[in-house]
């Protein structure tokens, strides 16, 4: 797995029986959006979909993976929300 300075804030360690330990990432999540919240969109991503989207997770520091109305699941940055 590629880290990338700008997208990883932190590492949060993972611990399993054995005695192994991994660590995922964590991103800093924006205060004012969380998971299962609707957004608008500055513009719909296409001329049939919805110009809101509901959060399903954070993809990265500044990505989420959305699913919009008439259009369906998508990556969108956070540039995009208004």
């Amino acid at each position: 797995m590629k880290l990338y300075a700008d997208r990883v804030t932190d590492l949060k360690p993972l611990s399993f029986s054995g005695g192994m330990r991994l660590f995922q990432p964590q991103f800093p999540a924006r205060p004012e959006v969380s998971p299962n919240q609707w957004v608008k969109l500055t513009q719909p991503l296409s001329d049939y979909s919805d110009d809101e989207a509901l959060l399903l997770c954070q993809q990265s520091a500044t990505e989420w993976v959305v699913w919009i109305p008439g259009y369906g699941e998508a990556i969108v940055h956070q540039s995009e929300f208004c």
